[in-house]
């Protein structure tokens, strides 16, 4: 394939599935450079009932990255979640995550932003800065749900019975 940011040739291996679903494992952020060029991103790690591992990239700044950091704290993580990406409107990637047959909802949005901060408009330029409100979501993500995530995985791994409450995470945000 050719790399849309510096145009050349790479070879990458992928294996295309229309939903993935499982326990998430783990949620790790990524960046490395190639060639002068940063990438970074989430990666979700994800196991199924007969564990089966799978891992979702989701690169920094497109849409699934930020669909998922946007619903991300609405995920029940005790419980299976199948993240499905499909073409959406004008075929741009759209990506959703599912529980028990219903679409997880964004838990922070322009109406009800639970404490993400709002993007800043430049009246000279006419443009929004959402640099806070990424920064925010990231670290809500990385610093809140991720170790949350680790220690469900870590007591289903040992058979815990701790109880752990998807309120826990709301309650941090």
């Amino acid at each position: 394939s050719i790399n849309p940011t510096n145009h050349q040739s790479v070879t990458k291996y992928y294996k295309f599935f229309a939903e993935v679903d499982g326990y998430l494992e783990k949620i790790t952020w990524y960046s490395r450079e190639a060639e002068g060029v940063t990438f970074s991103g989430l990666y979700l790690y994800l196991k199924d009932e007969n564990d089966v591992e799978a891992i979702i990239d989701l690169p920094y700044g497109k849409p699934a990255y930020e669909t998922f950091t946007r619903l991300a704290a609405n995920i029940d993580y005790t419980k299976p979640v199948t993240f499905t990406a499909f073409k959406g409107r004008e075929g741009k990637l759209a990506f959703l995550a599912k529980q028990n047959g219903e679409t997880v909802k964004w838990a922070h949005t322009k109406e009800n932003p639970n404490g993400m901060p709002t993007p800043r408009h430049n009246t000279r330029t006419g443009k929004w800065d959402f640099r806070a409100t990424n920064d925010w979501l990231l670290e809500q993500v990385l610093d809140v749900i991720a170790p949350q995530v680790e220690q469900i995985a870590e007591d289903r791994a040992t058979g815990s019975t701790a109880h752990h409450k998807r309120t826990a995470v709301a309650a941090a945000l």
